[in-house]
């Protein structure tokens, strides 16, 4: 954990001792060493027609203030725009329907790493499914991490706002699609526990700190232009 989440941790636990209520935990590295990470972005590219995004599925156990989401992301350009957009009712049957969609214009967060995004006004969400979704602003800006061990095995991939939702698992984009991801909040009627103190007992497989991979370690990975897995990168350790 970097210097500036652990602060930002810590800052959050100090207000209100929110938990972590969700957690996916730390992405699992390949036989190479490597986080598995895709390329999710908000704006059309409109030389492909293509502007990725996925939704991850999530199971809240009990009712909810949420505080905070945490993505396990690599981003070349550390401050830049990130929309997370929160779907209820996620499942294998459905994508869900969108019910929050938050803008963190220019956040400065880590280059590689989990990347703490902290709500301006917290959100309740009662007992349920739901549906998580990250991505950058522009084509290149921001890389989820896949292959997070908690998880459904499954998430709803859109190659453009046009495109309709298709539900992939390990068997259409060969990678596990459990892409790493926190969510920090209260329980109603409970008094959760400190938040630095969960994610530090968290047992972790990660990037060496510094690491930032150079632009020639994002490769595609082989595919074809109309499978999602052709927009899925590797960030290698140097």
């Amino acid at each position: 954990m970097t210097t500036l989440v652990a602060a930002l941790v810590c800052a959050l636990t100090s207000a209100g001792k929110p938990g972590i209520v969700y957690d996916s935990g730390e992405p699992l590295t390949t036989s190479d060493g490597s986080v598995v990470l895709m390329s999710v972005w908000q704006v059309l590219d409109p030389l492909d027609n293509l502007a990725v995004s996925n939704i991850r599925p999530i199971e809240i156990r009990s009712d909810t203030t949420v505080t905070a989401i945490s993505v396990y992301a690599l981003s070349p350009n550390s401050q830049t725009d990130r929309i997370v957009d929160i779907y209820v009712g996620t499942s294998q049957d459905s994508p869900g329907v969108l019910a929050h969609s938050l803008r963190f214009e220019r956040h400065t967060g880590t280059r590689e790493g989990w990347t703490l995004l902290v709500l301006e006004q917290p959100i309740t969400l009662a007992a349920g499914r739901y549906g998580i979704s990250y991505r950058g602003n522009m084509e290149f800006e921001t890389y989820w991490a896949a292959n997070a061990p908690n998880g459904d095995g499954y998430s709803w991939i859109r190659l453009n706002g046009e495109s309709g939702w298709q539900r992939v698992t390990r068997e259409d984009i060969f990678i596990n699609p459990n892409f790493a991801v926190r969510v920090y909040g209260t329980l109603a009627g409970e008094q959760s526990g400190g938040v630095l103190d969960a994610v530090e007992t968290t047992p972790r497989q990660k990037l060496r700190e510094g690491s930032l991979p150079n632009a020639e370690a994002l490769k595609y990975t082989p595919g074809t232009a109309t499978s999602p897995y052709h927009f899925v990168r590797r960030a290698l350790v140097k």
